[in-house]
């Protein structure tokens, strides 16, 4: 069960509306489990920019040989970590009292990982390519993760 066009853009267009603080924000998600199910198809559109995330730490570390074995562990845990944060949440809401409104926070939080993934991308490529300096490159993420986490 894919999201259409139609609802990955509306579902984005909620997260810009999310940042302005916009009441109308909310109904730009389907928040129902089918409406979860799909929205964990960010974690496919974010995917690219996690790539060039993970490219540039190796970079940044040091020069080690990555391996196809490699890539497949890093893969596995990136889709472990889109499916482990959901199944936590769940048992932390109903302890918050809060259960019923899970989807009503899931799913626009994997939605907004998808804007908020290529900020980290584009900086990761800015200092790829030299664009911004490794201390401006550091400054950026930090900000950057102070801003949105």
């Amino acid at each position: 069960m894919l999201p259409t066009f139609s609802e990955i853009l509306k579902s984005l267009y909620g997260v810009y509306l999310l940042a302005r603080r916009h009441p109308d924000a909310p109904a730009m998600f389907d928040c129902s489990v089918d409406g979860f199910w799909r929205s964990l198809f960010a974690a496919v559109l974010v995917l690219p920019a996690h790539i060039l995330i993970t490219v540039r730490t190796l970079m940044a570390v040091s020069p080690v040989d990555y391996g196809v074995e490699d890539g497949v562990t890093d893969l596995l845990i990136y889709i472990i970590a889109w499916l482990a944060y959901p199944a936590l949440m769940v048992p932390i809401t109903k302890v918050l009292g809060r259960g019923e409104r899970v989807l009503d926070y899931m799913v626009p939080y994997n939605w907004a990982s998808v804007p908020i993934g290529y900020l980290f991308g584009a900086i990761a490529l800015a200092g790829m390519t030299g664009l911004v300096s490794p201390d401006m490159e550091l400054g950026l993420n930090i900000g950057s993760y102070t801003t949105f986490h």
